[in-house]
C-alpha cells in the first residue's frame, strides 16, 4: 500500500542521507573538492563560522589553526595530491603558523600559492 511504500523511501532516503554524512565526516575536503585528489579551503574566519563577531582574535586564531589541521589529517587519510590553504594576509599570524607547522612534516611540500589568482595570502601543500 501507499502508506508502506513512503515509509519504505524515507528509510531509503535516512540512509543515503546517512552514508552522505559519514563521508563528509570521513572526508571533510570533500566540500572543498576542486579537482579529483585536489581542494581549495578558505580559513577566513567568516567562512568558518556565521558570527565571526562573536570571537575575540585569539578565538578566530584556534578555530582557523583547529580547522587547517583537520583538513591536513583528512588530506592524509584520503590520499590528497594538493590542498590550497587561502589564509590571507593581515598581519602573517596565520601564515606563519601553518608554515611552522607544514615544516614539521615529512611528506609534504609547499609553497605560496599562485600570485595571479590568490595574491599573497594563500599555500599550497603537495602530499608525496
Amino acid at each position: 500500500n501507499l502508506k508502506d511504500q513512503v515509509a519504505k523511501l524515507k528509510r531509503q532516503l535516512s540512509n543515503v542521507q546517512q552514508h552522505n554524512t559519514k563521508s563528509l565526516t570521513d572526508n571533510i575536503l570533500l566540500q572543498h573538492q576542486v579537482a579529483p585528489g585536489e581542494a581549495e579551503v578558505d580559513l577566513h574566519i567568516d567562512m568558518l563560522t556565521e558570527r565571526p563577531a562573536d570571537l575575540t582574535p585569539h578565538e578566530a586564531f584556534e578555530m582557523q589553526m583547529h580547522y587547517f589541521r583537520l583538513c591536513m589529517d583528512h588530506a592524509f587519510s584520503n590520499k590528497m595530491k594538493k590542498v590550497t590553504f587561502i589564509h590571507g594576509v593581515g598581519h602573517g599570524i596565520l601564515k606563519d603558523q601553518i608554515v611552522k607547522e607544514l615544516k614539521e612534516y615529512d611528506n609534504v611540500h609547499f609553497f605560496d600559492a599562485p600570485m595571479s589568482k590568490y595574491g599573497v595570502g594563500a599555500t599550497e601543500v603537495y602530499f608525496k
